[in-house]
């Protein structure tokens, strides 16, 4: 199958392209697109019971595209043909190239957040290729979903408690504004679907009633490794071989909170001879380095495409987070066998609640408590712990298993 990408590398490329009046380029684009995929991706999704038409801004490296990603690599491609439409160009850190080593369709409208046009490109869209089921995550895509695609049956997927996450990202104002846009679009899509029960709960006092499908890890990607494997990975690393490494995998961000972490870890024990490995990075990483002083049990690993390198050569992982929808980063880290030490929020205790003795919690933003966990570290099974870790994500929270759910819900609403 040929990706979108060709026939829009013609069109730019085209001797009589620049000729075109700026008005009527995207038109251009976009007829080229369509005929595109009208004659390779349209035909071949009607070979399939169900087409799945994902909806996004793009396919940029986050948290709520990784879990995109999950889903698709399990679906069964002889019931689910999925395919992707994201509404602007894509950055440099996407995963594309990930979605096309899995021979998935996609396509771009390629226009800027909020482009006048944009509602009519994408009904324009999803009207040539009509799919079965349209699901959205984000935004935009679920506000554009809500407003100019009646009459397809529609999916919003919700990757956190907005009230909580977008004032706090966004601050107050705005982040409001988008609360109460997110809450309107989700009030009038037909399905919702909550990444975790907390979400759900939380959710349902503004009068939306999600289905719960936990976000899962790919436990064949993050995993264990033995003794030799570990050894040989922290010297590729620069890693000392001989200290404990607790590893914090998250935006350096206030929702993250590493501030705590970073100064419960300087007052603990632990500080004289574990190493705590901060592995992200975002706009307190200038105060972090403050706080830190060139400690040299401090490192900072900043943003990695390799977190799972980082997870497997590390003994603990810690999430200092004040919000959270199911996370990647804590699920990630289980299927490597870690034990975790998480703030006390819902999301965190969902997790725990499969299996205890997989980690333990702190309440939020409390350095004193976090100082009395972290120096209680020498004594914990931590072997023990971890297998109890890597069970919660085998046996509850995997892709296939989150997958699998997904699955059903799209023959069911594509066949209703």
């Amino acid at each position: 199958m040929g990706t979108p990408l060709c026939v829009v590398s013609f069109v730019l490329h085209c001797s009589q392209y620049d000729r075109v009046e700026p008005n009527a380029r995207s038109a251009v684009y976009l007829y080229a697109l369509l005929w595109h995929l009208g004659n390779e991706y349209g035909d071949h999704m009607k070979k399939s019971s169900i087409r799945v038409l994902y909806v996004i801004s793009t396919l940029r490296r986050c948290g709520p595209n990784q879990v995109l990603l999950n889903i698709l690599r399990y679906l069964d491609r002889q019931q689910i043909t999925p395919a992707i439409l994201t509404l602007s160009p894509e950055p440099a850190d996407s995963f594309v190239p990930a979605i096309e080593s899995l021979q998935i369709q996609w396509a771009s409208l390629g226009l800027p957040r909020w482009h006048g046009m944009v509602g009519k490109r994408l009904r324009q869209f999803v009207d040539e290729h009509a799919p079965n089921v349209i699901q959205t995550h984000g935004v935009r895509a679920d506000w554009l979903a809500a407003t100019v695609l009646h009459g397809y049956r529609r999916i919003a997927r919700m990757d956190n408690y907005p009230v909580e996450d977008y004032r706090m990202n966004f601050g107050w104002l705005r982040g409001s504004l988008m609360v109460q846009q997110n809450i309107w679009a989700w009030q009038r899509i037909e399905q919702v679907i909550a990444c975790s029960q907390s979400v759900a709960d939380q959710i349902h006092p503004h009068g939306i009633h999600p289905y719960v499908i936990p976000n899962g890890v790919d436990t064949t990607h993050f995993l264990p490794l033995d003794p030799a494997a570990r050894k040989q990975l922290r010297h590729q690393l620069g890693l000392p071989q001989a200290q404990p490494i607790i590893v914090s995998l998250s935006s350096l961000i206030p929702l993250k909170d590493p501030l705590t972490l970073i100064a419960a870890f300087l007052k603990s024990r632990l500080a004289q001879d574990t190493l705590l490995l901060l592995v992200g990075d975002g706009v307190l990483r200038q105060a972090c380095e403050r706080l830190t002083a060139d400690h040299p049990q401090i490192r900072f690993a900043g943003r990695v495409n390799n977190v799972r390198d980082y997870l497997q050569a590390a003994d603990l992982f810690c999430s200092t987070s004040y919000t959270e929808g199911l996370p990647n980063a804590v699920l990630e880290a289980i299927a490597c066998g870690l034990p975790v030490c998480l703030s006390d929020i819902a999301p965190h205790r969902e997790i725990l609640r499969y299996n205890q003795r997989a980690g333990v919690t702190f309440p939020v933003g409390d350095v004193p408590r976090l100082t009395a966990v972290l120096n209680s570290v020498p004594g914990w099974r931590l072997d023990v712990m971890g297998k109890a870790a890597r069970a919660i994500a085998t046996e509850h929270l995997s892709a296939e298993k989150m997958a699998a759910a997904y699955q059903q819900l799209y023959l069911q609403i594509g066949r209703g």
